[in-house]
């Protein structure tokens, strides 16, 4: 079974032969995911049926501007967030929305484009990540 990425690229889960494997420090799509158990012969046999095909991932979206050059990452303040963020007990978000408000300036944009930015919450969301600017008066071109 492939699975999409970003990239759209296909990734084929393996299990090594006889090895113990900590599933909870994987990626939680791996768990979803039928994974080649390479312990049983006929699972030779279906993975290299599944390379030999031609597989084609559509990329899932990632909308979010790159973070500025001057962006100095705050692992403290963002792992705070990023932990208010990710429910553990809630194993295949739906989506997640977050409000930040405080005046102009305070560079509020960049810290939730930072968040965006960070494998562990790509991971959670997996199909993607959409971003949307609102704002009080837009501008609307005839």
């Amino acid at each position: 079974m492939a699975l999409r990425t970003e990239r759209g690229v296909c990734v084929y889960p393996v299990l090594p032969p006889k090895a113990k494997v900590d599933f909870e420090s994987l990626p939680h799509w791996i768990s979803s995911a039928h994974c080649c158990n390479l312990n049983y012969p006929e699972q030779w046999t279906n993975l290299l049926d599944d390379l030999r095909r031609s597989c084609k991932m559509p990329r899932v979206p990632f909308m979010v501007e790159d973070l500025p050059e001057s962006f100095v990452m705050r692992p403290a303040e963002v792992d705070a967030l990023i932990c208010l963020l990710r429910d553990p007990k809630r194993e295949e978000p739906i989506a997640m929305t977050a409000a930040l408000r405080e005046a102009g300036g305070y560079r509020k944009s960049t810290l939730a484009r930072a968040l965006c930015h960070d494998p562990r919450i790509k991971e959670a969301l997996d199909d993607g990540i959409l971003w949307v600017t609102l704002v009080r008066t837009p501008a609307i071109s005839n």
